[in-house]
């Protein structure tokens, strides 16, 4: 075959000879040039416009941003509001907005009203004045009691309609709650913005244009080619980043940017300027190079056939390994039958894959803290510790080492992972990690704010999940739970060559001796542990105290009271 010698070099040759080809072709025709040179004009007016496009859009939302802070702010200091808002009753703020004249909602016009509690539950809307309790997740900086930044716009998607929005923290001494304006992108608003950038402009919104300049033709097409090919928008994007292409709408070329109208919404304005009307003085040479475009366009493809059926091949096939190793397949092996760039790829693919595979088996013996901190500090992993305020729980099986000195390895392994699994899981859904398991003994850390209350309400959990194992199986398997909260020695511990991340200290002990002292099905907490329980739905009753080694006074233990369901 006349092409083998060709594309028998290695990849980058092959690149280079074609490209070189095409090179030739297109340098050595004029027309080409010219055209290049015309569209480059062209396309550098058309940026122009654009950027004065974007620049009067962002302006109109900032002067629109800027006038809902103004009166967010206002409206939020009013004291009859954090009156109202104090009750924490929906009908009593509801009655307040929408029966006296005096409302703030009915002086400011707004499209949009929202009232929340300090946690983010809804108390009023005046969109559905019927509907409330429901918990908004997209006003978290107001629930951290941030005002607006200037520049953070923020759009809202209720109901197919979209808003632009601004929510400030309500204060009363301290967070009460949170106030939402919003005022809804229409129509006008769009005219608007074509009257003052003389381009077009569309909001798109979940594959539906909310409000649009083109005509109704030119909007189906638009609509048309979105969805067919939408634009590879997301969240990650700069500020003023767009995504450019050209469209055919109602019969006429239009270049279209495509761009997020805020960072934190699902909505997407388009800006589109006629090329068509751009290149109104160029058709003649449009022509012209049409011809000499395509002779050349079949060139290039003949060429980046072959081209692209040496790429695509192995590429499709690297494609399909990426996709196992996704699943889990850390046993895709590639077939080389390359010695190119290709060839290379492939191998070091198959090695990566077996790297992987090491590293996910080892995994799986690390505690959750000890990958966290691998991940925080990568190669600068060193010896020492810190001192943290920590909730730590001791899950002890009782009475475990005499029944596995009666039943064979095979069933207390077995048995005993599917205990410590299920206790596992508890410790995970209660913002806890696992520290370590030590035979039938589970250490679990807990670190949130509440991390009392979720360890105790953890420890009940695993009590009841414990009791439902149990009329699955013969055997009659308990649990003693003991927890402490107090200061410990967090950090890495070991020597160079081989380290544990874990957790140290006299309170460490406290929590294994409560463990250790507490009987089958029972649950005992420290003293600092009970003084820092919240939840006022957990029922206690005092113990004796206890004398613990390294402490020099008496400990004073609760056990928890629950219902083992």
């Amino acid at each position: 075959m006349a092409f083998k010698p060709l594309f028998g070099t290695t990849l980058r040759n092959r690149l280079l000879i074609l490209t070189t080809i095409l090179v030739v072709l297109i340098s050595g025709s004029v027309l080409l040039i010219v055209n290049f040179k015309v569209r480059d004009l062209v396309n550098d007016k058309l940026q122009k416009d654009f950027d004065i496009t974007y620049h009067t859009f962002n302006r109109f939302l900032s002067l629109r941003n800027d006038r809902l802070v103004e009166s967010c702010l206002l409206i939020s200091e009013l004291p009859i509001l954090k009156a109202q808002l104090s009750t924490h009753d929906p009908a009593t703020i509801k009655d307040y907005i929408l029966s006296r004249e005096e409302s703030p909602a009915r002086l400011i016009g707004a499209d949009l009203f929202t009232l929340t509690n300090e946690k983010g539950q809804v108390l009023f809307r005046l969109d559905h004045p019927e509907k409330f309790g429901d918990t908004l997740t997209v006003i978290r900086h107001a629930l951290e009691g941030k005002d607006p930044a200037p520049d953070d716009i923020s759009f809202w998607i209720i109901d197919e309609h979209l808003y632009q929005t601004v929510t400030v923290p309500i204060f009363q001494k301290f967070l009460i709650g949170t106030l939402t304006l919003g005022k809804r992108i229409t129509q006008e608003e769009a005219r608007a913005l074509k009257s003052d950038t003389h381009s077009d402009i569309t909001f798109l919104l979940n594959n539906r244009i909310v409000a649009s300049t083109h005509s109704d033709l030119a909007q189906i097409d638009l609509l048309r080619s979105y969805v067919a090919k939408p634009p590879e928008l997301n969240r990650r994007n700069e500020k003023g980043k767009s995504i450019q292409r050209e469209v055919v709408l109602d019969g006429e070329n239009f270049l279209c940017a495509f761009a997020r109208a805020s960072n934190s919404s699902e909505a997407i304005y388009v800006m589109a300027i006629s090329v068509d009307q751009a290149l109104a003085g160029f058709q003649r040479i449009e022509k012209i190079i049409l011809i000499i475009g395509g002779i050349s366009l079949i060139l290039s493809i003949v060429g980046a056939f072959f081209l692209a059926e040496g790429i695509t091949s192995p590429l499709r096939k690297l494609v399909v390994g990426t996709e196992q190793i996704r699943s889990g397949n850390y046993d895709f092996h590639m077939q080389v039958d390359s010695r190119d760039e290709i060839g290379l790829l492939a191998q070091s693919f198959n090695e990566m894959v077996l790297g992987l595979k090491e590293r996910f088996m080892m995994s799986k013996f690390l505690s959750p803290s000890t990958m966290k901190m691998i991940r925080k500090e990568g190669d600068n992993l060193h010896l020492g510790g810190e001192r943290r305020n920590v909730t730590v729980l001791f899950s002890d099986i009782r009475g475990f080492t005499a029944f596995s000195e009666k039943v064979e390895p095979e069933v207390v392994i077995e048995l005993l992972n599917r205990y410590l699994s299920r206790q596992a899981s508890l410790v995970i859904s209660h913002n806890g990690i696992i520290d370590k398991y030590v035979g039938d003994e589970l250490i679990a850390i807990f670190e949130s704010p509440d991390m009392v209350d979720d360890a105790v309400l953890c420890a009940i959990e695993i009590q009841r999940a414990i009791n439902e194992l149990n009329t699955r199986n013969t055997e009659d398997i308990r649990v003693g739970i003991g927890i402490n909260t107090g200061m410990a020695i967090v950090g890495n511990v070991g020597g160079e060559e081989r380290m544990d991340h874990t957790v140290l200290g006299n309170n460490m002990n406290l929590g294994s001796r409560l463990c250790s002292i507490a009987g089958s099905g029972q649950i005992i907490l420290s003293e600092s542990s009970w003084r820092s329980l919240k939840c006022k739905e957990v029922k206690t009753q005092s113990l004796e105290a206890i004398v613990v080694k390294g402490i020099s006074t008496p400990v004073q233990t609760y056990e928890v009271l629950y219902d083992a369901g």
